[in-house]
């Protein structure tokens, strides 16, 4: 989808279209994915395993408030950007680069938390580290079509906030 949106800039923004429906069939596949191996092995919950289902279905309710958080800042942007794009700098962009991301990895560690099979884990850490790959490819795609972008991504962090030194007062 990023090279997509990388042609585009050149080849014309006929292209943004196909860049959506690439990421929409990868989060579609995802998902697919995710949900047949959360079906291979049928795990009863047992008495030790309730608080790994309470904080699992903790991080999935708090990655999608994160992920819909995010998602509500950019509005249509979010799923076709365009050329003359701005950068977002309200919250959440305002203190995290990729809000959305970081909701959709909390949910992915929730679920295989609450599914706890080797498959869903195996399926969560390969996406973990294909998607940490084309976030970095991305931003590389996003400072090359809005200038402001690398001044923004040297000042705010990826996925934890900075913590605030408090300012002394005299």
């Amino acid at each position: 989808a990023f090279l997509l949106r990388r042609a585009a800039l050149t080849l014309g923004r006929w292209l943004w279209w196909p860049s959506w429906a690439a990421a929409a069939g990868s989060t579609a596949g995802f998902a697919w994915s995710f949900t047949w191996a959360w079906g291979l092995e049928s795990n009863p919950v047992s008495g030790s395993q309730v608080l790994l289902v309470v904080i699992g279905w903790a991080a999935v309710l708090g990655g999608v408030a994160m992920g819909l958080w995010g998602l509500s800042a950019l509005g249509l942007r979010a799923l076709l950007p365009q050329p003359g794009d701005r950068l977002e700098t309200r919250p959440p962009y305002q203190h995290l680069r990729r809000p959305m991301a970081l909701g959709a990895i909390l949910a992915g560690l929730g679920a295989s938390l609450i599914v706890e099979t080797p498959a869903s884990w195996l399926c969560y850490l390969t996406w973990l580290g294909l998607a940490s790959l084309l976030q970095e490819l991305e931003e590389w795609e996003l400072r090359g079509r809005v200038p402001a972008a690398r001044a923004y991504h040297s000042r705010t962090p990826r996925y934890l906030p900075r913590r605030r030194r408090a300012t002394q007062t005299k």
